[in-house]
């Protein structure tokens, strides 16, 4: 063991009275042999307490660690030390002005001077509070700036190791961060030591848990802090998984708040690079740290799957650390390592499902099919907030690229078990009636890409029972008029895509594994498909279209639901027992984008209970207006706000605007191309449709003279108005073009504009 005596100033020729003096153990940076670290069964059987701990080994007693811990009589004799901090008089005074920010009767005048009073701390001290005899013997103006850092690092200290006051500590804190990033080029910070300092703290506050929360969270973001300030320049700073994995070899709550201090690590690490260098810590960190970190929570998942831990609090804190961790990791913002991380995805991935563009050296974590079982168990295990959250992870991995996985069968594999999962949650309804675990399902149901191909797969009567289940379950949520828009607009997404997917043919799903469908891989896998398919018309082809058909089925009556539930809604808000869903107008209109494409293969059923729908409200307004009752025409209008807004989303979602550019000799014309997925017979419906719409806006019309009328539904009828302007529009350019050119037939595709 080699003791060595630091003397940071030296270098600027201070005199000895000003130089920064740490005296601790350096045996682990000088590259000192350390025991791994241990597995969480022996930390158990070990009774939490590692053996170096208990004999205190080496002359280290516990929180000895990193040089001493924080807190007034708990400090050790060999805890970094500043000299010149304050005396008993001063600290009481810096007490007294900070906890006025805290105390109810304080005048805005003592806010206000707490405030300044704080912000002041956040920098050097004035020349004045220097001594005038170390002043003098500064060589420079860099070099008295730098006895002003010193003396407010020591003020600083001072107060973290002797203030009882928790709002004095976490003010402290905050100013000794907010110092170092502001002045982390100054050579004679000891920024190492005061890492070390505050890994102490945290070390003993594990064990004790003597101070607030913010406290140690205050002191975890200044471990954060300086770790990415010095990752480029130290490597001490880069070793630091190393250091804490000291918290790994003690007892449960030390494990806890090591996996915490990761967490904070990621967080403070994943920030937006707006400068080369910034890019360049980013990727070093991807690179060097970030799997090991993901391994380290995955890794405690699985062993407090086989392993027990008494006191099921302690494993609940445990359990919940490990899964706030991996879904920080797999939530990094992969996308600006376009050079490291995958990118094969396509438009619908990226805007629609989000998916993650993980490295491609993290196959082997995420294509493990036991971590998906092990997280529905931990699902079954635990309630909020774990349960949640082993949604929350299982939806990150759900959201990984196709070409991730080697094969179709490797894919199928995992998503079998999420498949099985599922069903088993729709069948049980376990946790469901609690609201975040509830909407983290409906997110996760949201981002299964290919359940309908999963299903397919399967026997036909076991995947109708699963879309039995699926569809009850969002019908039951649709009416449910306390269910969130963000819930809902999840499950909308979910029965989107596996209508989508539903009329899809099987060799395009095929051509998304082992990197797309250009490699030869992939096109040999949509040969082989389309082959099979060709051979096999009367037998495979049949039953396959007899599955897809299968999604179909349901359909009319989740619309239904959504409809209802939206006029449900209404009665909810006027009661006050919800927020008015018609007053959030970009989640309303994100959520009617989407119901065309649902309704799409089945518009004519679901346009027909859509009219007999306007068919009953339009008598009650009526009613209620001849009758002058304000609460229950308000009630009317507002129902009748919601139909027609569905109304103006099922007649435009048939047509699609697109801007094409055409380059005729030296000259660019934008030219907007319109398109329809029509089917014949939905004209009707659309004229069945606004025929209602516009008696609606006649009658709305002949109310204007004596009261207006509710200004959604005005806004409603003008959007219906112009989503019919389009398909007017569109039916216009169809017949221009037929008649340039009769022998088509009629296009299913129309200019209409030239800018």
């Amino acid at each position: 063991m080699v003791w060595v005596l630091v003397v940071l100033a030296s270098r600027q020729h201070l005199p000895p009275s000003q130089a920064i003096v740490t005296s601790h153990v350096h045996q682990y940076s000088r590259g000192a042999a350390r025991a791994p670290a241990r597995p969480l069964l022996e930390l158990l059987d070990a009774g939490g307490v590692h053996a170096d701990w208990r004999r205190g080994g080496a002359g280290r007693t516990r929180g000895q660690v990193w040089g001493g811990a924080p807190g007034g009589a708990g400090r050790l004799a060999g805890a970094l030390r500043l000299r010149g901090g304050m005396d008993a008089a001063r600290q009481h005074e810096f007490e007294a002005i900070l906890e006025r920010l805290q105390q109810p009767d304080a005048t805005p005048q003592e806010r206000q001077h707490a405030q300044q009073f704080a912000l002041l701390l956040q920098n050097p001290v004035d020349f004045s509070e220097v001594d005038p005899e170390q002043l003098a013997a500064a060589p420079d103006a860099n070099g008295r700036k730098q006895l002003a850092i010193q003396k407010r690092l020591a003020q600083l200290q001072h107060v973290l190791d002797n203030s009882k006051s928790p709002t004095a500590q976490v003010v402290a804190c905050n100013s000794l961060t907010a110092l170092i990033t502001n002045h982390w080029d100054n050579s004679t910070l000891p920024h190492i030591e005061i890492r070390n300092y505050a890994l102490s703290f945290l070390f003993t506050q594990a064990g004790t848990q003597t101070a607030p929360g913010y406290v140690v969270r205050a002191m975890t973001r200044l471990f954060s802090r300086i770790t990415r300030l010095g990752w480029l320049t130290s490597e001490a700073h880069r070793n630091v998984l190393q250091e804490l994995n000291r918290f790994f070899d003690a007892s449960i709550e030390h494990f806890v708040m090591g996996l915490q201090l990761m967490f904070d690590l990621v967080e403070e690490l994943d920030v937006p690079a707006h400068t080369r260098k910034e890019l360049i810590l980013k990727r070093q960190f991807l690179t060097m740290a970030l799997l090991k970190i993901l391994k380290t929570a995955i890794d405690t998942l699985q062993k407090l799957q086989t392993q027990m831990i008494p006191e099921a609090h302690k494993a609940a804190r445990l359990t919940d650390a490990a899964l706030q961790l991996a879904i920080r990791c797999l939530s990094y913002d992969f996308i600006g390592h376009a050079s490291l991380a995958h990118t094969s995805q396509t438009t619908e991935d990226v805007a629609e499902t989000q998916t993650l563009a993980i490295p491609l050296s993290w196959k082997s974590e995420i294509r493990d099919p036991e971590l998906t079982d092990m997280l529905f168990s931990v699902y079954y295990k635990y309630s909020v907030p774990q349960s949640s959250r082993a949604l929350e992870l299982l939806l990150l991995l759900s959201s990984v690229p196709r070409s991730l996985y080697d094969s179709s069968q490797s894919y199928l594999d995992i998503g079998g078990r999420v498949f099985n999962g599922v069903r088993e949650i729709f069948a049980s309804r376990r946790g469901l009636e609690e609201r975040e675990t509830h909407h983290t399902f409906c997110r996760l149901l949201g981002a299964l890409r290919d359940v309908d191909f999963v299903g397919r797969q399967r026997k036909e009567e076991e995947y109708k029972e699963w879309l039995l289940a699926a569809a009850n379950f969002t019908k039951d949520t649709f009416r449910d008029s306390d269910t969130p828009s963000n819930s809902m607009h999840y499950l909308l997404q979910f029965w989107s895509r596996l209508v989508v997917s539903s009329r899809a043919g099987e060799a395009v799903v095929l051509g998304g594994y082992g990197g797309g469908a250009t490699t030869p891989a992939g096109l040999w896998q949509r040969m082989v498909a389309m082959h099979n398919q060709e051979d096999d018309e009367d037998g495979f082809a049949v039953e396959a279209r007899r599955k897809r058909a299968l999604v179909q089925e349901f359909v009319p009556s989740v619309v239904d639901a959504y409809i209802a539930g939206r006029l449900a809604s209404v009665e909810a808000a006027m009661q006050g027992r919800i927020e008015d869903p018609l007053d959030d107008v970009e989640m309303l209109q994100t959520q009617l984008e989407v119901l065309p494409r649902i309704a799409a293969m089945q518009y004519g059923d679901i346009g027909a209970r859509l009219v007999q729908t306007i068919d009953l409200l339009v008598p009650a307004y009526e009613h209620a207006l001849s009758s002058s009752n304000a609460q229950q025409v308000q009630l009317v209008e507002a129902k009748l706000a919601w139909l027609v807004r569905v109304s103006a989303a099922m007649v435009g979602g048939h047509y699609t605007l697109e801007t094409q550019i055409k380059i005729e000799g030296s000259r660019v014309r934008p030219t907007a191309v319109m398109g329809t997925n029509m089917q014949e017979g939905d004209e009707l419906v659309d004229a069945d449709v606004s025929r209602r719409m516009l008696q609606l806006i006649m009658m709305t019309q002949n109310k204007a003279a004596s009261r207006r009328c509710d200004y959604r539904l005005e806004l409603a009828l003008l959007s219906f108005m112009d989503r019919l302007k389009q398909g007017l529009l569109y039916v216009d350019a169809a017949i221009e073009q037929d008649k340039e050119a009769p022998a088509e037939g009629g296009a299913r595709e129309a200019q209409v504009f030239h800018f």
